[in-house]
């Protein structure tokens, strides 16, 4: 159930409110496991920012 239009706007706003959140909450934590299990569910509307952030946060803690 989605309040938010399904349109190219909203949808880009989302992906990267998404991807702000999880890179300020992946700072304190020393994995980023929690941040992603707690927005893997919103991750199958957005395949390809998900595949970006895991190599991104896979470089960074390389």
């Amino acid at each position: 159930m989605w309040i938010l239009p399904n349109d190219g706007s909203s949808s880009t706003d989302f992906r990267f409110r998404a991807f702000t959140i999880i890179i300020c909450c992946s700072i304190p934590f020393p994995l980023p496991l929690p941040p992603l299990l707690f927005l893997y569910p919103f991750w199958f509307l957005s395949i390809t920012l998900s595949s970006f952030l895991v190599l991104f946060l896979y470089s960074f803690y390389l």
